[in-house]
């Protein structure tokens, strides 16, 4: 998104306008108005972005309600927790084979199995829904969790999952791997007999990849696979065929942890004495649920370890820990983002300089840089403050709630508006105090870059509030049936180009894209508002310079 910004000015700095017969760029696109719009772009936009997908300090709710963030921690962990389990046979030593069900953020059926007879015709089907200790069933638009209302509205969009991904297979969007993906992507196993699978995954926009368990199948066993998952699936969906369902659970008390699924105990203890195999799926489904949280690191080791010795005491740990202090925002990162503020903007005058003078002002240059490292760090600790706010404090979500910007979607927004508001004030007022530019200039800049972010977070917000209200899922579910982190990733993923599966940018492209969004827009109303203010300018001139001729006129018709 930077690039784009320099782009976008650099295609506007071509725009001339004529003044006493010279051709002169409006005050937007002149060398400073350039600068303070660069660093925005960098600093507000790329980096507001950033880091409100990337917390700095865990733990961070992504769906924005820190007051609730415990219980959605433990949901998350429970349902990594038998996702691992379920990669290491544990159901497919009873002859069950695990479909991946379509989901949406949080919102979906946690495990979904089938049994297949020796010629891969669907036997059977069993609806697994993982919970934490003694949480109870939710509610949701569509009914109570594992009612059947509810089962069958899931099922029917897990068929619209796999008869997606079969339409693809068939006009040849499909290539073979002898390897997974790497972590992050999101893969789709689709069981074939013989206790075989496949795994797809978006290898490009309109290319689906796939490994398979023994050996390559062949594209048309693929694809017929994929239509009959696709196919049972909606006939369960629309109740002509029927499911099981049964309830996983996940306990821990001071030193021991539990497993039960169906009600019947499958291991009980502390840590060191379950199952070799347990212990390494807890330990990576740990691992995985504090990276979500925005633990990295060493941090997160610690964090395993104590856990697994003393889950209770670790939970009391996270709950009390504090989620925001006024050094959030002071890191590495920070130093990062001055680096490339401070180069971008020495880069420019340099290259002003150069245009403009045939000659290059070093010292000038090197205050130049460190003035936009200077700032780019104060927009990028603004940008991290207003989203830690919003999604970690309670007076932060409430103003959240009202404006209609809860979670992270609306965090980025703002973010990104904080950023290059204190970007836009901050670097003329540094050039004033500087004496690189005079008052009246130091003044009109930091009202034009401050109507430009105004206008860029109304924009964000509006495009936002639209996409929510009337867009529609991947899985072409509208996404104003969708409530909390599922209606949340939805309207993400829908500025992303759709989830990965589908071909998109997924959460965290459409994250970003927002953010430049914002940026863009910000760039170009302050490019609107210094145009028109030169054009004001232009005419005040003429006006004066007419008057002017007007006096002279009559002062050498009184001396004839």
């Amino acid at each position: 998104m930077p690039f784009a910004g320099i782009l976008m000015l650099g295609l506007l700095a071509g725009v001339e306008v004529e003044q006493g017969g010279q051709a002169t760029p409006p005050p937007c696109v002149t060398k400073h108005s350039t600068l303070l719009l660069t660093t925005q772009m960098v600093s507000g936009a790329a980096v507001g972005a950033w880091r409100a997908t990337h917390p700095v300090i865990g733990p961070a709710l992504f769906s924005g309600e820190p007051r609730q963030y415990l219980p959605h921690f433990k949901g998350d962990l429970a349902e990594q927790i038998f996702e691992k389990l379920v990669l290491r046979g544990w159901f497919e030593e009873t002859g069950w084979q695990a479909v991946t069900p379509a989901r949406i953020g949080r919102s979906g059926i946690d495990l979904l199995f089938v049994k297949l007879g020796p010629n891969g015709e669907i036997l059977d089907t069993l609806v697994v829904e993982s919970k934490f200790g003694t949480s109870q069933l939710g509610r949701t638009a569509v009914g109570p969790q594992m009612s059947e209302d509810w089962v069958r509205s899931h099922m029917r969009t897990t068929s619209t999952l796999y008869r997606k991904l079969a339409q693809e297979v068939s006009t040849g969007g499909l290539v073979w791997s002898d390897r997974l993906p790497g972590a992050g992507t999101e893969v789709i196993q689709l069981p074939l007999e013989k206790g075989r699978n496949v795994y797809l995954w978006q290898d490009h926009p309109g290319r689906v990849a796939y490994s398979v368990d023994g050996g390559d199948p062949g594209v048309d066993q693929v694809r017929r696979a994929l239509y009959k998952i696709g196919d049972h699936c909606s006939a369960v969906g629309e109740g002509r065929l029927r499911y099981r369902g049964t309830i996983a659970r996940y306990s821990v008390d001071q030193v021991a942890h539990k497993i039960t699924i169906g009600g019947r105990v499958v291991c009980e203890g502390p840590f060191d004495e379950l199952p070799l195999g347990i212990q390494r799926s807890l330990r990576q489904a740990i691992t995985g649920s504090l990276r979500k949280l925005g633990y990295s690191g060493h941090a997160v080791s610690l964090l395993v370890d104590e856990y697994c010795r003393q889950p209770a005491e670790t939970w009391r740990w996270i709950v009390n820990q504090e989620r925001w202090n006024a050094r959030v925002g002071l890191g590495s990162h920070l130093l990062a983002t001055g680096a490339v503020t401070g180069v971008a903007t020495g880069g420019m005058e340099m290259l002003a300089e150069f245009f403009t003078e045939r000659t290059v002002d070093i010292k000038r240059v090197g205050s130049m840089a460190l003035m936009g490292a200077g700032v780019g760090m104060a927009a990028d600790y603004t940008a991290t403050q207003a989203v830690t706010l919003l999604t970690r404090t309670e007076i932060g979500q409430q103003l959240a709630q009202a404006s209609g910007l809860a979670g992270i979607g609306g965090s980025v927004v703002v973010s990104a508006g904080a950023g290059m508001l204190v970007a836009g004030i901050a670097f003329p007022c540094v050039e004033y105090a500087l004496g690189y530019i005079d008052q009246r200039t130091a003044y009109r800049l930091a009202v034009i870059n401050t109507g430009g972010a105004v206008v860029g977070v109304a924009t964000g917000a509006a495009a936002w509030w639209a996409v929510s209200t009337f867009g529609t899922a991947s899985t072409g579910t509208a996404i104003a049936s969708l409530s909390g982190a599922a209606a949340t990733n939805a309207t993400l993923a829908w500025f992303g180009g759709g989830s990965i599966a589908a071909g998109g940018l997924g959460v965290t492209g459409g994250a970003v894209v927002l953010t430049g969004g914002v940026a863009l827009v910000a760039v170009a109303t302050s490019v609107a508002i210094a145009t028109w203010w030169h054009y004001a300018d232009l005419a005040e001139k003429r006006q004066l310079l007419a008057a002017r001729i007007e006096l002279v006129k009559k002062t050498l018709e009184t001396q004839h």
